[in-house]
């Protein structure tokens, strides 16, 4: 019976992650949300540290980096390993997340972003990064496992 009810929590939340790509679609768009799963988050890391022990800043080199990088969705859909992957038992695989929303493709909707909230929210990123910044940067060169 724990297992039953365990597979049930598996496929609910599984479930909720789906949704959350749907509706993080409906701002940006189903193509720019598959290219951000696209990305390659482990290499991403391995980057960014090697940009923090250069002394640069981490969130600078990420944005920097993902607004250069080519993103090649088919790649991912092609490549069996890749398309299996996810982050953990939660999330469903990451190939899967990417054909759904790809199937049913959405258009960024300009009436679900308010410019006040976003430049609101883009203060608010800008007067935490020094705090985080410091906290991702030790992270990432002394990483506790």
């Amino acid at each position: 019976m724990y297992a039953l009810g365990e597979r049930l929590a598996l496929r609910s939340s599984q479930h909720r992650e789906y949704l959350a790509d749907r509706r993080a679609a409906a701002f940006v768009g189903s193509v720019e949300m598959a290219k951000t799963m696209a990305l390659n988050v482990d290499a991403l890391a391995i980057l960014t540290a090697s940009a923090a022990r250069r002394g640069e800043e981490p969130f600078t080199f990420i944005t920097d980096y993902v607004s250069t990088q080519p993103v090649d969705i088919a790649a991912l859909l092609a490549d069996p390993a890749r398309r299996a992957a996810s982050r953990d038992d939660t999330h469903p695989p990451d190939g899967l997340r990417v054909s759904a929303l790809l199937a049913q493709r959405v258009l960024p909707d300009p009436t679900m972003v308010d410019p006040r909230h976003v430049a609101g929210a883009q203060a608010e990123l800008e007067s935490w990064q020094p705090t985080y910044s410091k906290a991702l940067r030790d992270d990432l060169l002394h990483p506790r496992d």
